[in-house]
């Protein structure tokens, strides 16, 4: 595992862009696929420069790549809970490679990641708080990423 912790100048750069994207969302009438709105927006362009930085991978924060890989050919997913689990939805393209970061407010830890198809697994299935159903792969599936 691999701790990254982002410099406040970092902490703002990602904060920007996840208002810009929440502003983009908006202007596109796109709907939120998950709670927590501008936090939400905001956390997950500061875990992917915080994957980014411990990759050594500056390639720039997007705001409307909805689809596309956020670092590298990493799709970036994060949560606030220590013992988090890496979700991957059922329109995510089993080809590709999903990272694990949990923390928050710059502080994370990246936990691995997954490629797609090997997430897709019955006994990671899940649709927990009237959501629609996912995987949710817990932290020990996880290969370790090396940078």
């Amino acid at each position: 595992m691999t701790r990254v912790k982002l410099a406040p100048i970092e902490i703002y750069q990602a904060a920007l862009v996840g208002v810009a994207r929440r502003i983009d969302s908006r202007q596109r009438g796109l709907s939120d696929g998950a709670p927590g709105g501008w936090q939400s927006d905001i956390e997950g362009a500061l875990a992917e420069l915080a994957f980014a930085k411990a990759m050594n991978f500056y390639g720039g924060l997007t705001i409307n790549n909805y689809k596309g890989a956020d670092v590298g050919e990493y799709h970036i997913r994060s949560s606030q809970h220590e013992n988090g689990r890496l979700i991957v939805r059922p329109e995510d393209d089993p080809k590709c490679k999903y990272v694990l970061l949990t923390g928050f407010e710059g502080d994370y830890i990246v936990r691995g990641f997954i490629y797609g198809h090997e997430a897709r697994q019955d006994e990671f299935w899940m649709a927990p708080n009237n959501r629609p159903g996912a995987w949710f792969v817990p932290q020990h599936a996880l290969k370790f990423i090396v940078a």
